[in-house]
């Protein structure tokens, strides 16, 4: 009787195969087909239509992670498993991990500047700092860029030229004597700079409440933004490294490499 209904299957199989339509071949009551000492070789019949098989019974609840696993391998493009190992992940781990030094960083600033101390350390840089054009309050992110320039973006200033020259600064960070030599007063007009207005707050104990409250905001900000630039740059990285394909061989990268190196 399952022979026959397998003969049976098998001849509508053969005119849906002609369709080029994606198929799966499901061979259900396996479990009744073995108490019956019926054997089926599955990969052979796998061959003759060039289809998944997969033996199960309905019934069973076990045999349905074969069946979910097939559909998966057979939908999923091997260019979106690779952006997602390759890209994202990638992505997300950077993104993380710059995030675990943001929240260090602001948990530092937001402890002394609730203490009043902030407020004294760049007053007293304040002389210091506007010999190169900048406000005494960007000392804090200067030291903080000794050992990773993320800290620029926490800089808190007046916007607009401030920022243009902290960013140009912190690219070069411990030689900006070197370029304040070359490009001489070029570099920070005196016409734009201003001097540091600021009232010095008392000292008082610390509010932990507020100070994690506004710490967990601006690393979530951070966080967002970063996730935004890291995951458009890996993207388009990633489709001049594989194309749109997923072929490295048919790739910009690749291109370009094999016309270079004929030339």
């Amino acid at each position: 009787m399952i022979k026959k209904k397998i003969k049976q299957s098998l001849y509508m199989l053969a005119d849906f195969v002609e369709t080029q339509v994606p198929a799966i071949l499901i061979l259900n009551m396996m479990d009744v087909a073995k108490n019956q000492g019926i054997s089926i070789n599955t990969k052979l019949l796998s061959e003759k239509p060039g289809i998944p098989v997969v033996p199960m019974s309905a019934i069973q609840k076990k045999d349905y992670s074969l069946l979910y696993e097939t559909i998966e391998h057979i939908l999923v493009h091997p260019l979106f498993v690779s952006l997602i190992c390759n890209v994202l992940v990638n992505v997300l781990y950077f993104a993380l991990m710059m995030a675990s030094f943001v929240l260090g960083i602001t948990l530092g600033f937001n402890l002394m500047e609730e203490t009043g101390y902030l407020a004294r350390i760049s007053f007293l840089f304040d002389h210091t700092m506007s010999k190169v054009g900048l406000q005494g309050k960007t000392i804090m992110p200067f030291f903080m860029g000794l050992g990773c320039t993320i800290a620029i973006a926490l800089f808190g200033s007046n916007g607009g030229f401030f920022v243009i020259l902290s960013i140009f600064l912190f690219m070069f960070l411990m030689m900006w004597a070197v370029y304040k030599i070359f490009f001489g007063s070029s570099l920070s007009p005196k016409e734009d700079r201003v001097g540091l207005s600021m009232e010095l707050p008392l000292y008082h104990k610390p509010n932990f409440g507020n100070i994690m409250f506004v710490t967990f905001q601006r690393t979530l900000d951070i966080l967002f933004r970063a996730l935004r630039v890291i995951s458009l740059v890996s993207i388009v990285f990633f489709v001049l490294t594989y194309g749109f394909g997923g072929d490295p061989q048919s790739s910009i990268f690749y291109t370009v490499s094999v016309f270079s190196s004929n030339q």
